[in-house]
């Protein structure tokens, strides 16, 4: 399979199994990984991800249709110049995150775990108790106000009331503002909140779901599947 259809149909998140790993062979992936990897850690509305890569994926079609057509011709196209504009892009937008973003992370706290587990006492006495291989990263100051914590992985959040609080997360935004206490679990292939007390609120694709205390809510193949969770 050409390696630009590989980066479109990754960009868009329609790669088969097989298809993955021959994407992770590519030369490029390691670094578009980290760029997306940068994207999905925090939440600012001034920076647009989805239309970035939008641009991404139109110059990609672009450049296969062109391609395409130069190959239909007998033209011959070196493998450098024919991928050298992929890595200008990932360069440019590696830099622009870096020179845009500095400030913003200066002032970001940032806790990660790796096979222990740890609880995380936040600015305004919440508690995250946050589960092995998971991360949460949130604005240090002015955080009273602003509660919004991003989260890779698996935590439980014990919410103290206040103003309202969201937990960030590449699926979808959990929000509460009465003080609750839910877990959020979101790995390669699942997502799960399960709300323990209180009442939240889960927004994903543009939908509004409430969750009561004594729910659980899945993603499954893109639906929203809720339940009542297993009694331990």
């Amino acid at each position: 399979m050409e390696k630009e259809i590989l980066i479109q149909k990754w960009l868009s998140n329609e790669l088969s199994s097989s298809e993955l790993d021959l994407f992770k062979k590519l030369p490029e992936a390691a670094s578009y990984q980290r760029i997306t990897d940068a994207a999905k850690l925090f939440k600012d509305e001034s920076y647009d991800v989805s239309t970035e890569y939008n641009k991404l994926n139109a110059i990609i079609e672009q450049k296969r249709m062109t391609t395409n057509n130069q190959s239909n011709s007998g033209d011959a196209i070196p493998l450098f110049a024919k991928f050298k504009p992929y890595m200008q892009i990932a360069a440019v937008l590696v830099l622009g995150l870096a020179i845009y973003y500095g400030p913003f992370y200066d002032n970001m706290k940032t806790i990660k775990t790796a096979e222990n587990q740890k609880t995380v006492t936040l600015p305004d006495a919440s508690l995250v108790a946050l589960n092995n291989s998971s991360q949460i990263r949130y604005k240090k100051s002015d955080f009273k106000n602003k509660r919004i914590v991003n989260l890779v992985g698996e935590a439980e959040f014990d919410v103290k009331e206040g103003s309202v609080f969201e937990v960030v997360t590449w699926t979808g935004v959990i929000s509460d503002l009465q003080g609750t206490k839910f877990n959020v679990k979101q790995r390669a292939n699942s997502f799960e909140i399960i709300a323990k007390e209180g009442e939240v609120t889960f927004t994903y694709k543009g939908k509004v779901v409430r969750l009561p205390a004594g729910k659980k809510l899945n993603i499954i193949d893109g639906k929203i599947i809720e339940s009542k969770p297993k009694l331990a």
